[in-house]
């Protein structure tokens, strides 16, 4: 069996196949990735997806497709405000909480939208912030944190599917700022989440602590995960795949439903 299945073989040529540990990043081609140089190719870029010609879609086996949201799925809990955390020292870390307070508050008591509180923490953490910096944040926190927050029967889930040579994508409402390093050390295929916005400058790419994209969340995670499986195998093959997907929260539940199998905190999962 190849190691990568239908996933990343199909009509694609040999030298310019993506290997295990390369990943595909939902991100528009003309906009530079967080922390990406103008001109600068990474594993990451659009041009590296491999799609199947059309005229191959009817010669190709079903695909099957494993979904994994990130954060309490995954792991065992969030990660982004740790990652803050650690980035930032805890002194700033909570001054930018405060000064966040009255949304987050908002939020806990469902007066506030997801989406509205997580802006305003992202602005009062991220912006103006180099892309290097993000970096080097990312790096300590893979090295330091990452590893002990990761739950066995997930993992185990992930190779089952690796090992089959299914497609392994996370679809998490967390930034592109550290998920690429977490898709590259887990040796996932594709990585859908929120994305944010750069800003290029003299002295290389900026924070401008916005999003890029809607949070990925809610009925995101299946409009974004639908349009990646369309773009990346044709709608043909998104009509006869198998879709596995994994979450842990309400907000997984949409594309919990998309699934023909569904895991939900651990168990299968059926509405």
């Amino acid at each position: 069996m190849p190691t990568l299945g239908a996933c990343l073989t199909l009509g694609v040529d040999s030298e310019n196949r993506p290997q295990r540990g390369q990943f595909l990043l939902d991100l528009q081609a003309d906009r530079p990735a967080m922390g990406q140089k103008d001109g600068e190719k990474w594993t990451a870029a659009v041009d590296l997806q491999p799609t199947i010609p059309k005229s191959d879609r009817l010669l190709t086996p079903p695909v099957e497709v494993a979904a994994f949201d990130f954060d309490g799925t995954l792991t065992q809990r969030d990660t982004f405000t740790p990652f803050l955390a650690r980035g930032l020292g805890l002194p700033r870390f909570l001054l930018a909480v405060l000064r966040c307070s009255p949304w987050l508050a908002g939020y806990a008591l469902h007066l506030v939208r997801n989406d509205v509180a997580k802006a305003r923490l992202m602005r009062a953490t991220l912006s103006g912030r180099a892309s290097s910096e993000m970096e080097n944040w990312t790096t300590r926190w893979l090295a330091q944190d990452f590893s002990g927050q990761l739950q066995d029967w997930a993992l185990a889930r992930l190779a089952y599917h690796q090992q089959a040579g299914h497609c392994c994508v996370i679809v998490s409402a967390s930034p592109d700022i550290y998920l690429p390093g977490v898709a590259r050390q887990l040796g996932f295929d594709g990585l859908i989440c929120t994305e944010m916005e750069v800003e290029q400058g003299a002295e290389g790419g900026r924070l401008t602590g916005r999003m890029r994209t809607p949070n990925c969340y809610g009925e995101q995670k299946a409009l974004r995960l639908n349009a990646w499986m369309t773009e990346r195998f044709g709608a043909e093959a998104v009509n006869t795949m198998t879709l596995h997907a994994y979450g842990d929260t309400a907000g997984d539940k949409p594309m919990l439903r998309l699934a023909q199998h569904a895991w939900y905190r651990g168990k299968p999962w059926k509405e």
